[in-house]
This record gives C-alpha cells, structure tokens and sequence, in this order.
C-alpha cells in the first residue's frame, strides 16, 4: 500500500484526468510500490532492461553494443529469469545505470522504466521529449507530479483509459505492461491491488458526480 500523501496525491491527479482513483492507485502499487524515488532521493525509481539496452545500442550507438555486451549490460531478448537478479535493492540498480550510462548515457535512459508507473524512456519523443534525458531530467525536477503527469499521458495516448476504468485488465496489461503480461499475472495483481484500494476508498458515487460535473454528456452513460 502506498502513504497517505502519496495517495492523496494519486487520487487528485487520477480525479483530475476522469479515472476512477482506486484504478490509478492499483496500477502506482503494482507498478512500483508506491515508491517515487531510489535510495538517493533524488532519482526516479528505476528498472534496467538489457534487453532494451540491447536495441538501443543497436540502432543508436552500435560501436559501443559489443562493449555492453561483454560487460553484462546487454543482451538480445527478454531474459526475465536472470535479467533483474542484480536489481533487487536501491543500491544495486542505481550502481548498474551508473555502469550503463558509462557506455552511452541516452541509450541507458531510454532503457529504464522511471517513477511511479515505470514509464520507459524509450516513450521520451511520443511523450513530447526531445529524447529521454530530458525527459528523466523532467521527472527528477518535477518530482511526484510530473511523474503521474507522464504516467496518465502513457495511459491516454495507448487509449487504454476506458479499460482502465471499466476494470478490463487483461486490455489494460497487454498495452501497459506488454505481451508478456501473463507470465507474472500483471492483470490479476492489478485486480487484486484495485479490490484492495476500492475497499479502502469511499464510494464510487463521489467519482461518477465528477465524471458528471466535468462532462455533462455522459450522464446517460453512467446513470
């Protein structure tokens, strides 16, 4: 579960952008355990993906992929059973994006999924990024809010809001979380996780008044 500012925070934003707050809540939790920050209290929370790091290289900074490679940094093709074993403290994973932006700083940004939805740098230029050093830059200034900000703009521009609040997970995972969401049951953990929130938050009604206020057109729809 995630603190009480931090979940204030979530649900102002999610009421601000028509999601139902127990939703956006869900995905924060399964995303990064409502955690904002590594260790350092400075850089967003982190996930490096060699793979990622792999065709970054490949098609940004060739020269410099058999070096990554030799070094463990890379590999071609999702390895989830090995890839993340060094990831699993702040420390760990703030020394490994150390040892891949020795090797090109962007190709390594772009390689990370960043703050409370693991949003990929990859995404930097789709979200209006110039590339994904600016785009972390963003993140790491603007602190919480710039990072739902870019979370709930991932979510509209996938067009995966409606699934999200009408509780379709399967939908919204295989868009947000990828193809191989089963594997690890992204869509019943985000089930689960909502379920949770729902039970802890007050009724529905409050939110279906909002939809209401700011978009008097639905009233058919959700009466």
């Amino acid at each position: 579960m995630l603190d009480e500012q931090l979940a204030g925070q979530v649900v102002s934003a999610a009421r601000a952008n028509d999601i139902e707050p127990a939703g956006l809540l869900a995905v924060v939790e399964i995303e990064s355990a409502g955690r904002a920050l590594e260790e350092d209290n400075s850089t967003p929370r982190l996930l490096f993906e060699r793979h990622v790091f792999y065709r970054e290289l490949s098609k940004r900074a060739p020269g410099q992929l058999q070096a990554a490679v030799a070094q463990g940094l890379a590999h071609d093709g999702w390895r989830p059973k090995t890839q993340y074993k060094d990831q699993r403290t702040s420390a760990q994973r703030l020394e490994l994006l150390a040892r891949a932006r020795a090797v090109d700083v962007e190709c390594a940004d772009r390689s990370c999924s960043w703050g409370l939805g693991q949003t990929m740098g990859f995404l930097a230029e789709e979200l209006a990024f110039p590339n994904a050093v600016a785009m972390l830059s963003y993140m790491t200034t603007g602190g919480v809010p710039a990072q739902l900000e870019l979370m709930i703009k991932e979510i509209k521009r996938k067009k995966i809001l409606d699934a999200l609040n009408h509780h379709d997970w399967r939908t919204f995972a295989r868009s947000y979380n990828g193809p191989g969401y089963e594997q690890n049951q992204y869509h019943t953990k985000l089930a689960n996780a909502y379920a949770r929130w729902a039970s802890h938050l007050p009724s529905a009604v409050p939110f279906l008044r909002h939809c209401l206020d700011r978009r008097p057109f639905l009233r058919p729809f959700l009466i």
